[in-house]
């Protein structure tokens, strides 16, 4: 599927009516509280050293509901990687770089190195790789992978949005998006991109507000047609 394809799709959760639902969820995920521990993860890589694997880019990780094998995570704070890592300029950005994922490239290499591990694989590979790069190195979900149908590749995918006529357009969509909601300044549109998505598809429903401890009222801020399936 062409590129302009993969830009509709999404452009589809921030466009029309969808676009009150994106600033819901993320004002949901990223309210006061950490309702969602995934939340802390833009805070935590915030003081991570951009040339290094640190130990709380592995705490970081981890609120997004995944551990690091722990011989993964030695080799990782190690230095196994950095060399690659620090090749990658530290402001590195998919919207002004798409090349930079291209096959055979130094982020490549990376991804390889890292997700090589045992009991790494796809999912902890690219969130340990968003925690270096945020702005560059899109996180893999099954959920958003579903909703915004990547094909064989999800970089490729991200690529082709990247690089799509109307990436301006949804870049300055979702930017202002991410204004309403009042979101931090360390979330990235990459990743406003990937909770909007994995909010309207998964993470609403595994919120139990019967069991928080934090006060919240979730249900009353949802709204109708808050699922897209």
């Amino acid at each position: 599927m062409g590129s302009d394809g993969a830009s509709e799709r999404v452009a589809a959760y921030f466009t029309g009516d969808a676009r009150q639902l994106a600033v819901v969820a993320l004002r949901s995920y990223y309210g006061v509280g950490h309702h969602f521990t995934g939340s802390a993860f833009d805070e935590l890589i915030g003081g991570s050293k951009p040339g290094t694997f640190t130990a709380d880019d592995l705490v970081a990780v981890s609120m997004l509901s995944v551990k690091v094998p722990p011989r993964a995570g030695l080799s990782l704070l190690g230095g196994e990687a950095d060399e690659l890592l620090q090749s990658i300029p530290a402001d590195a950005c998919l919207w002004k770089q798409p090349e930079l994922l291209n096959r055979d490239s130094a982020a490549w290499k990376l991804w390889h190195l890292v997700a090589r591990h045992h009991g790494v694989g796809m999912t902890i590979a690219s969130k340990l790789l968003a925690a270096k790069r945020p702005a560059l190195f899109p996180i893999y979900d099954q959920h958003v992978a579903s909703a915004l149908d990547f094909g064989e590749s999800f970089w490729s995918f991200w690529q082709q949005v990247a690089d799509s006529p109307s990436a301006s357009a949804l870049t300055g969509q979702v930017s202002n998006v991410m204004q309403q909601a009042e979101l931090p300044m360390n979330v990235t549109l990459l990743r406003a991109i990937d909770v909007v998505v994995w909010m309207r598809q998964h993470g609403w429903s595994t919120h139990d507000a019967d069991r928080c401890n934090l006060g919240c009222d979730f249900e009353a801020f949802q709204p109708i047609g808050w699922a897209t399936s």
